[in-house]
């Protein structure tokens, strides 16, 4: 059983609905056939199964409370609401070994950074969740901005075992990215990423990638 995941953290700077999770929901079951449940861990509450959120972390590092201590029972596969789903993705699964933790590359995939908007892991890593409640604002002040910013690079500094799922299973995701553009997107991706608050599905209603998958 595989536990599908995203984070919703509700404030005044959110740019997007919770209709998201809801969407998010959808395009899972239908590109996704095996057993599978969908968690959300929020400070709302949301009409699926909903994980309350415990701390009041901005922006990306709520998603640190995804390392919490026994939350999932066997494989997660975290998903950002800011992705489309456009094809079956089970063969992505299907090729990962869990004795490693995997993230996808950036937007550009020779900066060898790590990018979290698509993680999978199984098994304990709450060392990442304390390691940042105990030291919270020298790590956000670390990791505040420059070429590693944010979540994902605490992230990946933390990780000894970390591995790009695009070098397990080749290029699957196409960006759609606010600053930078795109070297050799896919034809048909298996996701389309949407980075940046301006490229937001909901603001591109007329895109037709959007008005065909994002339902």
């Amino acid at each position: 059983m595989i536990n599908f995941v995203c984070v919703y953290h509700k404030s005044k700077k959110t740019t997007y609905s919770h209709d998201y999770v809801i969407k998010l929901k959808n395009m899972i079951a239908r590109n996704y056939t095996k057993p599978h449940k969908l968690h959300c861990l929020s400070n709302i509450s949301l009409p699926i199964e909903t994980i309350p959120l415990k701390n009041d972390w901005i922006g990306w590092w709520s998603k640190i409370e995804l390392f919490r201590p026994n939350l999932f029972n066997g494989p997660v596969f975290y998903l950002d609401l800011d992705i489309i789903i456009c094809n079956n993705f089970e063969y992505i699964l299907d090729q990962l070994d869990y004795k490693n933790f995997y993230m996808i590359k950036s937007v550009k995939p020779t900066s060898g950074n790590a990018n979290s908007s698509i993680m999978s892991w199984e098994g304990d890593y709450s060392f990442i969740y304390e390691n940042f409640k105990r030291n919270t604002q020298t790590i956000m002040s670390k990791y505040h901005k420059g070429n590693l910013i944010g979540d994902q690079a605490y992230t990946q500094a933390s990780l000894t075992n970390m591995k790009f799922m695009d070098d397990e299973v080749g290029q699957f995701v196409n960006w759609q990215h606010h600053m930078i553009a795109q070297e050799n997107p896919l034809t048909t991706p298996t996701f389309t990423i949407y980075a940046g608050k301006n490229k937001k599905p909901h603001l591109q209603k007329d895109n037709p990638l959007v008005q065909e998958y994002w339902i």
